[in-house]
């Protein structure tokens, strides 16, 4: 190898510029995915919605409800922010990588790789686990529990708080196996 072909020394300047630009390029995709999660918020939001409603005996006594002023911009913002990361999710995952790889050996990177297919199996295992079962066996728990004269009336914005813990708490769980 001539000295032309050798890789080039970064001072720390350099690194920080890097790490500036690799960061700003994440701030931009999840913007981005904010934006297109912010558009689609109703059907976002039914979607959440829909299978705990669909596990439910009585569905037509349950509805959402908002019981604060801010809450309906709070509940699209903050389902936005957190749908806008998960769609940006890959497109970040590119940007981390792009500034780790050039310190990693080839056998560091196949191994990287090869978890990387890995925990996203996973982590597509635990949401579809959240998404699919666990949530319509929360609503039929919890409607075990309400008396028969009652209707149900469910905190928009705690609502979503619930899902979307217990979505990504079981696709962060799934990552377990890695460990």
């Amino acid at each position: 190898m001539t000295h032309s072909e050798q890789p080039k020394e970064m001072g720390l300047m350099d690194h920080i510029q890097d790490l500036r630009v690799c960061l700003l390029h994440c701030s931009w995709w999840i913007l981005i995915g904010s934006a297109i999660a912010f558009y689609y918020n109703d059907v976002i939001y039914h979607f959440l919605w829909d299978p705990y409603v669909n596990a439910l005996q009585r569905k037509e006594e349950t509805q959402s409800v908002y019981t604060g002023l801010m809450d309906p911009f709070t509940v699209a913002i903050n389902q936005a922010i957190i749908c806008g990361i998960l769609i940006a999710s890959p497109f970040i995952i590119y940007e981390i990588f792009k500034f780790v790889a050039p310190a990693l050996k080839k056998n560091e990177l196949a191994t990287i790789r090869n978890f990387s297919i890995l925990s996203l199996i996973l982590f597509l295992g635990g949401i579809l686990m959240g998404y699919g079962y666990m949530l319509p066996r929360l609503a039929q728990v919890m409607e075990s529990f309400r008396l028969s004269d009652t209707k149900n009336y469910l905190n928009a914005k705690d609502y979503l708080q619930t899902v979307i813990k217990l979505i990504l708490g079981l696709g962060i769980i799934f990552q377990f196996p890695l460990l």
